[in-house]
């Protein structure tokens, strides 16, 4: 289920298959009910500008990707970045976005987190975690290091 949430310090441009943000409107976004993944090769996601992957690094990637298509752009402060959409196998649609050296993943899916994801992960030679500092592999999902 996709809720909004309350006005952020971001503006959203949403791309030509979607509809355009009027003026005077406040932006939108999705959330896994408050929950993400993160693709980092830090040992913790919140550490990503330590071990950055970087962004012109991240950008080849998803212009080059056949199941990455741009959904419009975000504006963090003065800095615009595009988000792309991601069909997951269960048929839900995410967003994946560059942040501080990291690879963020908003939506909702009901899918296994590492099949639909750790392949990104693996191109990156990174982590798949999750907010509360689980890693998702191909052997499950470990627990936090710390």
């Amino acid at each position: 289920m996709i809720e909004p949430l309350p006005p952020l310090p971001l503006r959203v441009e949403r791309g030509p298959a979607r509809a355009a943000l009027r003026p005077g409107r406040e932006p939108t976004a999705c959330r896994i009910h408050g929950y993400e993944l993160h693709v980092t090769r830090a040992a913790e996601y919140f550490e990503s500008e330590e071990h950055p992957i970087a962004l012109e690094e991240w950008l080849a990637y998803a212009e080059r990707s056949p199941t990455l298509t741009q959904g419009g752009w975000i504006w963090w402060d003065e800095d615009r970045h595009p988000f792309y959409v991601f069909p997951c196998g269960d048929g839900s649609v995410v967003s994946l976005t560059w942040f501080e050296g990291a690879i963020e993943i908003k939506g909702h899916f009901d899918g296994d987190a590492y099949r639909e994801f750790g392949g990104l992960a693996e191109d990156f030679q990174a982590n798949l975690q999750g907010d509360d500092g689980e890693r998702y592999t191909l052997n499950g999902v470990l627990p936090p290091i710390h």
